[in-house]
C-alpha cells in the first residue's frame, strides 16, 4: 500500500500506456496520454464526455483504478487498467450496473463518504477533520496514517517496515495488522 495511490502525472502505467481503449455496448472508452495528463474519454456515438483523471488508485499488481473530479464531486470511473490483460476492463462492481446516460457510463458519483474514506484508506494527509482535501496528499499510506504505531521518522512503525502496508486500514483485510505476511506482494510491499 506505500505505492496504493498515484497521481496520474507520475502514474507509469498511464505513462506507458499512451493509449487504452475499450467498448461495452453502445459505450466506447479511451483514456489518452498528453504530457502529463490522461484524459478519460466516454462516447456513445452522439455525445462525448471528456474529463482529465486525477488519481490512480492501486499498484497495477492486479489492476488500477482511476478517478476524476467534476463539479466538485468524485467519480470512480467505470473502466480500470488489468495488468494481465495490458488493458482496460469494466471495474470491479460496474459490470451488474447499467448506464442509463452518458455520465453514468463515465463512472459511479462518490459520495463524500466513501471519496474521504477512500483516499484516507490510500494516501497519508488527505483527511483533516473529517473532511477530504486533496491538495496536500501524499500518495501511498505512510506511517501516520498506521494504528501500528504512527512514527515517521525512523525505518518502521513498529509494526512493519516503513512503506509496507498493515491491512488493518482495510476492512477487506480484517482489519489484522498481521495480514501483512498473508497479503500477495504486490500489494503488502512498495
Amino acid at each position: 500500500m506505500g505505492k496504493a495511490l498515484e497521481r496520474v502525472s507520475s502514474c507509469e502505467i498511464l505513462r506507458s500506456h499512451r493509449r487504452l481503449a475499450f467498448r461495452e455496448g453502445p459505450y466506447a472508452y479511451a483514456i489518452t496520454r498528453e504530457g502529463d495528463n490522461s484524459l478519460y474519454e466516454v462516447t456513445d456515438g452522439r455525445e462525448t464526455f471528456t474529463v482529465r483523471i486525477e488519481w490512480a488508485f492501486g499498484q497495477g499488481g492486479a489492476g488500477q483504478t482511476y478517478v476524476f473530479e467534476k463539479n466538485g464531486n468524485w467519480y470512480e470511473s467505470r473502466v480500470s487498467f488489468f495488468n494481465d490483460s495490458q488493458g482496460l476492463g469494466l471495474t470491479l462492481g460496474a459490470a451488474t450496473a447499467k448506464p442509463a446516460s452518458l455520465e453514468e457510463a463515465a463512472g459511479r458519483l462518490m459520495s463524500p463518504a466513501d471519496a474521504r474514506d477512500g483516499f484516507d484508506c490510500h494516501s497519508t494527509g488527505t483527511v483533516h477533520a473529517h473532511k477530504l482535501d486533496v491538495e496536500d496528499a501524499i500518495p501511498g499510506v505512510e506511517c501516520e496514517n498506521c494504528p501500528g504505531g504512527g512514527a515517521r521518522s525512523g525505518d518502521s512503525c513498529g509494526e512493519h517496515e516503513r512503506g509496507q502496508a498493515c491491512g488493518s486500514l482495510d476492512p477487506e483485510y480484517g482489519g489484522d495488522v498481521g495480514l501483512l505476511r498473508a497479503l500477495p506482494p504486490d500489494l503488502g510491499a512498495d
